[in-house]
């Protein structure tokens, strides 16, 4: 097994994610062509940027989200192969959301363009959790917040593609299910202090 340094993980992983949130705003512009005349013309072409900036939002909140979640477990534990390969595919599924950002953005009323954006958000959850898994039992322990994170947003991602089905223009706001990610975690965290 090749030993990676933790420094030199920490840096990949940091400058993977600040990379993908800073080109997720390349998509969100207006045409370059165009001649704004009026003020009203201005704010019209400024309007009709909410899909693309509906899913900058989203992705960038997302991408924080996962950051956070790994940078919470971040532990001196050296890991195994296993995560070392998760960790890849985590990484991978990170440089690919501006991709799927920029492609539900300009698409939005086409089916597709959610499935391949909810199966970015599906497969960077499956890693992390998988990430999770396969830590040492000692550096799990507190990692359920973590978990029904994941399972949010996991979830929102599926009601995401469902409601594509019907109305692809409306597909993206079950991600805003995660809004909620933090009252659940709080309310579960005060359930499972309680005595029995």
């Amino acid at each position: 097994m090749v030993s990676i340094p933790k420094a030199r993980r920490d840096a990949l992983t940091d400058g993977i994610f600040a990379f993908a949130m800073t080109v997720l705003v390349i998509d969100v512009h207006l045409p370059l062509t165009a001649e704004y005349r009026t003020d009203r013309e201005l704010l019209d072409a400024l309007g009709n940027l909410g899909p693309e900036l509906l899913a900058y939002f989203i992705s960038f909140f997302v991408l924080a989200l996962f950051w956070r979640g790994l940078a919470a477990h971040d532990t001196e534990a050296e890991p195994g192969s296993a995560h070392l390969f998760l960790w890849l595919l985590y990484l991978l599924s990170m440089t690919f959301l501006p991709f799927s950002t920029s492609l539900v953005g300009a698409h939005e009323t086409l089916a597709p363009a959610v499935w391949v954006y909810a199966a970015n958000m599906v497969a960077g959850a499956l890693a992390s959790f998988g990430m999770l898994m396969t830590w040492p039992a000692a550096a799990r322990r507190g990692s359920a917040p973590a978990i029904i994170r994941l399972s949010i947003l996991i979830i929102s991602a599926g009601l995401s593609a469902i409601v594509s089905l019907f109305d692809p223009k409306s597909a993206m706001w079950p991600y805003l299910v995660n809004a909620v990610g933090p009252a659940v975690v709080g309310w579960w965290q005060r359930r499972s202090s309680q005595p029995a």
